[in-house]
């Protein structure tokens, strides 16, 4: 049994070297062939012959390799991957992204296909952009839609499905997070560019500056609709590119890649890109729109309450009050900017706690017995209220829950908390103002 055994390991060891001879014959035959035939090959500029030589000629053991063969094929390699430059305007990218796979040329293949998707992108919204150039800024009275807003969102589009369509010919995660990344720093210029232009359009950096009582009520509604809008699809379109990211995020050939702009370590996208300052730019300016927008509307409806000259008068100010608040507050929402919506929570709570409570209870001297009179509407305000509030903070804490998370939730459910706390003060002042009446009654 000993004897058969070791005659088994003779065999064993007689075939691996018969093996390895015979990988060593052909690797030699694909030198001498390769060698003989590649510099033709670079002549005719024939790429599907240039890039089948250098990856037959890439897999042969360096220990095979003559210094001269080395120096051959580095130079031919180098010659091919300038002939493929030259194919960027292909009309097959995908092929060509092969091309640079066969020679080991992924940085370069990633790169050029990473141009070629670009310029794609740029055929696809160039008129548009032109358009944009074109456009005179608008008047402080002008209420018609932006047309920067459609361009907008068209880019960002644009950008998605080319990102989709390359999935497949990029089937290496870490190479498609890697082309991702790189096509984000190509079109993070365009990105900055339409909201650039957009801004110069609405001027809002006057129109920030302007007094509340100058400005046109319709005209400031709808630009910031249309910052939300801006910022809404920046979000969905970051968080898009996270998912496609992370798929590779943790690959080797991702983490060793070297990028224009820092990475964020938990999603994988650029940071301080220039599209990223400027959506925050605009939100300032946003922030300070709303509240001017919010403090003009509301103050006309609190001298409506202030009066208390009718139940229907009061009640429909209230309730038109609370219709603005829901309104902007779900706006802010939409932005996914958990400061903005911070901002407007304390914006609007102290409108409910210094404002409105305030022009209600400058009625609080009236008499008690007086229920069908000036009394009887102040209860029946603070009732409103106190059934809008909590139709608000109920609704406003079911929607953040969908669009925030960890300490954005946290925070703005703190200002969410200075809402609820202004509603129970309410529900007390106004069980003891029944209390007092029921004494009297």
């Amino acid at each position: 049994a000993r004897d058969l055994s070791n005659r088994i390991k003779e065999v064993d060891t007689a075939i691996s070297r018969c093996t390895e001879t015979a990988n060593h014959i052909k690797h030699f035959a694909d030198l001498r062939e390769c060698l003989s035939t590649i510099d033709k090959y670079l002549e005719d500029k024939n790429l599907d012959k240039c890039c089948e030589s250098i990856h037959r000629l890439i897999q042969i053991p360096e220990s095979l390799l003559t210094p001269e063969d080395s120096i051959k094929i580095e130079k031919s390699r180098k010659t091919t991957l300038q002939l493929l430059e030259e194919f960027e305007k292909s009309d097959d990218p995908v092929k060509v992204f092969n091309y640079f796979t066969q020679i080991d040329a992924h940085d370069e293949g990633i790169i050029q296909f990473a141009n070629v998707q670009h310029q794609k992108i740029l055929d696809e919204i160039n008129d548009d952009r032109m358009h944009l150039h074109q456009l005179p800024p608008a008047s402080s009275t002008d209420d018609s839609r932006a047309p920067h807003v459609e361009v907008y969102v068209k880019l960002l589009n644009s950008i998605s499905s080319h990102i989709l369509s390359s999935l497949l010919p990029l089937s290496d995660a870490g190479q498609f997070s890697v082309f991702i990344r790189i096509l984000l720093e190509k079109v993070d210029g365009r990105i900055e560019e339409i909201i650039t232009m957009y801004s110069e359009y609405r001027k809002l950096a006057e129109l920030e500056c302007r007094q509340a009582s100058e400005m046109k009520l319709t005209v400031i509604d709808l630009v910031n609709d249309e910052i939300s809008i801006f910022a809404h699809q920046f979000a969905l379109f970051e968080k898009f590119l996270g998912q496609k990211i992370s798929k590779g995020i943790d690959s080797p050939y991702f983490k060793n890649y070297r990028f224009s702009f820092p990475t964020a370590l938990k999603t994988g996208l650029p940071r301080n890109t220039a599209s990223v300052r400027s959506i925050q730019e605009i939100l300032a300016q946003y922030s300070v729109l709303t509240q001017n927008y919010i403090l003009v509307v509301t103050s006309k409806l609190l001298k409506t309450v202030s009066l208390m000259e009718g139940t229907n008068e009061v009640t429909d100010a209230i309730d038109d009050l609370f219709f603005v608040f829901q309104r902007t507050l779900n706006r802010s929402i939409t932005t996914h900017s958990a400061s903005t919506t911070c901002t407007l929570f304390n914006v609007i709570t102290g409108i409910i706690r210094d404002n409105l409570m305030i022009s209600i209870r400058s009625q609080k001297k009236l008499k008690p017995n007086d229920v069908n009179g000036k009394y009887g509407i102040q209860i029946n305000a603070f009732e409103v209220v106190s059934v809008y509030l909590k139709k608000l903070t109920e609704l406003i804490e079911t929607t953040i829950t969908k669009q925030f998370s960890s300490d954005d939730l946290m925070a703005i459910q703190s200002g969410l908390q200075d809402l609820k706390t202004c509603g129970s003060q309410l529900d007390d002042e106004l069980s003891n103002q029944f209390n007092e009446m029921t004494k009297i009654l």
